[in-house]
């Protein structure tokens, strides 16, 4: 009896050590639910090809699967802006933007560059968002009478990331006027329209040939951002009239009857 005993402990020793091994783990099970996840993953890291890492991954994951972690596949948003400007009128433009994403430490940074996109950029004003997990409008109003061209950039920080977008807004369109034209005297007015005017204004007039017949280093206006031009005693023809400053420059054309 004694050996019946002993040879019944050897057989389940064995059996132990045989378990043990590396390599002779009992076979993974899984659920249909996890079984058909699991087969998804599977197709898609196999798509071009199967080598050790990915053969290691799978075998991880799909006992990640069978320990009852809790897998969900995230429906959020992801995080984005998309923004927008436009001029509203000779002195003020307006950005909006829409996002997705944002956290309640989210800030925006609105910033402003005149002409260069590529130079420096001055800080204009800030935002703090929401922190809605649905998407948020903003809106963002400057008073920029600036005739060329204004870059802005918006900055959400306090994301993972420092999330920026660029827009590009034109500036006004100035109107240069002569009146009456065509010009049957030697005096004409003239009126500006949509004109930043604060400094000097200078004044031109070529011919058609473009030789200059007239100029004036500065022009004085009135409240209305006119002027009369008198005595000019410029032969009939046509004529090109150009006005500018520091701010900006504007021309027409008009005839002398």
């Amino acid at each position: 009896m004694k050996i019946s005993v002993l040879i019944l402990a050897v057989v389940l020793l064995n059996k132990e050590v045989v378990q043990a091994q590396p390599g002779k783990e009992p076979a993974t099970k899984l659920t249909k639910e996890q079984h058909w996840l699991f087969e998804k993953t599977k197709q898609f890291m196999t798509s071009k090809g199967e080598n050790a890492s990915t053969k290691l991954f799978l075998e991880n994951y799909k006992k990640l699967l069978a320990a009852n972690i809790n897998c969900k596949i995230d429906n959020s948003p992801g995080k984005s802006i998309s923004l927008e400007g436009s001029r509203i009128d000779e002195a003020n433009t307006l950005l909006q933007w829409a996002v997705t994403g944002e956290t309640e430490t989210t800030r925006y940074i609105v910033e402003r560059r005149y002409l260069n996109p590529d130079g420096k950029f001055d800080s204009i004003g800030v935002i703090d968002g929401r922190g809605a997990t649905a998407s948020q409008d903003y809106r963002f109003s400057d008073q920029n009478d600036f005739p060329g061209i204004t870059w802005y950039r918006l900055r959400g920080i306090n994301w993972q990331e420092d999330i920026q977008k660029l827009v590009k807004i034109e500036g006004y369109n100035n109107v240069v006027k002569v009146f009456p034209n065509p010009v049957t005297s030697s005096n004409i007015r003239l009126e500006l329209i949509r004109f930043k005017t604060n400094g000097n204004t200078a004044l031109v007039i070529r011919d058609s040939k473009g030789s200059i017949v007239y100029a004036r280093q500065q022009i004085f206006l009135d409240n209305n951002k006119a002027c009369q031009l008198q005595n000019l005693k410029l032969p009939k023809g046509a004529y090109y009239l150009q006005v500018s400053n520091k701010y900006n420059t504007g021309a027409t054309a008009f005839v002398i009857q």
